[in-house]
């Protein structure tokens, strides 16, 4: 762990001390470790949970930190605190951390803007266990093993200039092979047979390939300066380094280091990410030069990574304390009541995700990134149809199944209609009632074609839209008389829709839109039949699945339900519902681990109709209030705007529980 910070922080050094000769070994020697801790277990749904549990959720909390850093950077170095600015910085941070490339940025013909740095190292040796667990289940000789997984190695090592994969899985096919010599090893006990002459062999095959120029071996890029003797030397500096750690095992202060090298790992990749500025900043005001500028640069960074990983660990047991603590205190409690009276308890992790994607909503609204945008709008309207769809039942009577949906949902806007005019009383005049009354009654999200002078009833038309897709699928299930016919009238339907956008016949109540967005709410249908959340959410490595068909899908040009921006139909109804499962896996995530960011967005999840309201009704006049204090286009206003939104929409909807609890005791 020492080698990989000094190789990252002193290429700066100069004459004849320099650490270059660790690059033909430092990142080996992790995958050896590995291979020498490996134990064979069948590849089963538990076993890659805890692989991916194990190296995956690591990586994804240093990211987020880097992301949370970055964002301060921007504000404290860069003195940019725009809307758009900061929100480039977090498009450009999720770009890179679903990418997970240590060095290549070039995903096709897309310039990846950064790469993610040394935590690269994580997803690939996650796909390197995995691949030695495969090989040793199927392959039983020992050498058909080490030929099959060479080979695997090597493919890793020529495909690599053509292209390169996501989550650094060529790394991981290249770092195969020596979690395989790793295991190897431990097997055979080849330690116990280890003479000095051996070592003294091993040093001298690593020195002559040093001054050839020929120890060094890329893991990271899937590489190697020569395909035979920088491998063979870089195992022999592994085997030098392992003789040398037998010797000194009592140290306290590597055993240490080692037993946390994961933890020291991230906070080396967030320091060397994020640091860099304040640590030369402290060495400009030390007064440091030349090589001793250099030295203390290394130390810096290995006192910070060393120090970090103590402070992670303080933090880590007491979340673990806080988290145990609060699933204690909910099994005094059970269920709440209002799921008691209901018989059961609502989805925890539906509710979060919806909470997320509302949420997400309101951050689309402001002027944000165009890839961030793209993002978000890739499926954050289409989850909540697809969530709706998740909930249907099919009505056994029509008519109170309709009178129902009423309440729940033109109820509402009708409500929100009056607020409308009672927050506008000022602008009174026939003219202004007479032009919003047609308005609120076609609930135009945009017009083209047809309706071309009714102005947009803004994000409230997701409400109607709601509703009328609701109805069609109804329709369609009460007379389709089978599956398959079921199925093929939701997909003409859908292309239906899809055609009415396209040549511009917007319709009034989102019609041509709720049309297309029908197949959104049948797969819902069909998640809830099939258990698909649970099941996606029970295996946290389908992330590797879906995540790539989702970005393809943002990549290709992703999609914006409201101005008709559908793209291919195909790749985008699939990569929008791969997006709405990698976000119930987050939903997942932050209700099992996280149990205060899940109060919030289950309370805005289960809200979210309301919060939809209030920032159609509000938003202006909050941001023109905050205005007095905070600049417009500026990050902070958007931040404060949001939770300002997000807190009067909780506040009405608790407002709104407790009448509808009277009332129901009353009417008792």
């Amino acid at each position: 762990m020492l080698m990989i910070i000094v190789g990252h922080v002193s290429t700066s050094l100069e004459g004849r001390w320099t650490f270059d000769w660790v690059y033909g070994v430092h990142v080996m020697i992790f995958f050896l470790l590995s291979g020498y801790t490996f134990k064979v277990r069948p590849l089963t749904k538990e076993y890659i949970n805890k692989r991916f549990s194990r190296l995956m959720i690591p990586y994804f909390m240093t990211c987020l930190a880097v992301m949370a850093m970055d964002i301060w950077n921007s504000r404290c170095l860069s003195h940019d605190w725009t809307i758009s600015g900061v929100t480039h910085i977090i498009g450009d941070d999720l770009i890179r951390s679903f990418f997970a490339s240590g060095t290549v940025r070039a995903l096709g013909t897309l310039d990846i803007p950064i790469r993610i740095g040394a935590v690269w190292f994580l997803p690939a040796l996650f796909f390197a266990t995995l691949i030695v667990q495969i090989v040793l289940q199927k392959v039983k000789k020992t050498e058909h093993q080490g030929l099959l997984l060479c080979a695997i190695a090597v493919l890793a090592y020529l495909t690599r200039d053509f292209f390169w994969l996501p989550f650094s899985i060529q790394s991981g096919m290249a770092g195969s092979v020596f979690v395989w010599i790793g295991y190897l090893f431990k097997e055979k006990q080849v330690e116990t047979r280890l003479k000095w002459y051996h070592n003294l062999t091993a040093g001298l095959v690593y020195v002559w390939a040093y001054l050839k120029g020929l120890a060094l071996v890329r893991l990271v890029a899937a590489d190697a300066a020569d395909l035979f003797i920088s491998v063979l030397a870089g195992l022999c500096g592994c085997l030098i380094i392992g003789s040398i750690s037998k010797k000194i095992e009592k140290s306290a202060v590597l055993s240490h280091i080692g037993k946390n090298s994961l933890t020291v790992l991230c906070v080396h990749l967030f320091a060397l990410e994020t640091m860099g500025p304040y640590f030369k900043a402290l060495m400009d005001k030390a007064g440091l030069q030349g090589n001793t500028r250099v030295w203390c640069y290394i130390l810096i960074h290995i006192v910070f990574a060393v120090a970090g990983a103590g402070f992670v660990g303080a933090v880590k047991r007491a979340a673990l304390f806080i988290r145990e603590k609060h699933i204690h205190a909910g099994a005094r409690t059970t269920i709440s009541g209002k799921a008691a009276a209901a018989g059961s308890a609502r989805n925890i992790e539906v509710d979060v995700a919806r909470g997320i994607f509302i949420t997400a909503m309101l951050i689309g609204h402001f002027p944000i990134d165009a890839v961030l945008r793209n993002v978000i709008y890739s499926c954050h309207m289409i989850a909540f149809i697809l969530i709706s769809g998740y909930f249907y039942k099919k009505p056994e009577n029509m008519a109170k199944t309709l009178i129902h949906m009423v309440r729940a949902y033109l109820l509402p806007y009708v409500v929100f209609t009056g607020c409308f005019f009672l927050l506008n009383y000022k602008s009174w005049s026939y003219g202004f009632l007479k032009d919003n009354l047609i308005r609120f009654a076609l609930g135009i999200s945009f017009a083209k074609n047809i309706f071309a002078d009714i102005p947009s009833v803004g994000p409230v038309y997701f409400i109607l839209l709601l509703f009328v897709i609701r109805c069609i699928y109804m329709i369609l299930d009460r007379y389709c008389t089978n599956e398959k016919m079921l199925a093929c009238m939701v997909i003409a339907v859908s292309l239906a829709g899809l055609t009415l956008g396209q040549r511009g016949w917007w319709l009034p109540w989102s019609i041509d839109v709720a049309l297309y967005g029908v197949v959104f709410y049948y797969a819902g249908v069909l998640f809830r039949r099939y258990e698909i959340i649970d099941k996606v959410m029970d295996r946290p490595g389908l992330y590797f699945v879906l995540s790539p068909v989702w970005a393809y899908m943002i990549y290709a040009g992703s999609m914006e339900i409201a101005i008709r921006k559908y793209g291919n139909y195909g790749l985008v109804v699939l990569g929008a519902v791969c997006g709405v499962l990698v976000v119930m896996q987050l939903s997942g995530f932050i209700s099992g681990k996280a149990p205060v960011l899940c109060r919030f967005f289950r309370e805005a999840g289960e809200k979210s109709l309301y919060v939809i309201i209030v920032t159609v009704l509000l938003r202006d006049i909050i941001e023109n209030f905050l205005g007095k204090w905070l600049a417009k286009g500026f990050f902070p206003l958007m931040i404060v705007s949001i939770c300002i939104q997000l807190l009067i929409a909780l506040a009405v909807g608790k407002c709104i529980e407790l009448i509808k609890t009277k009332h129901a005791v009353y009417s008792v």
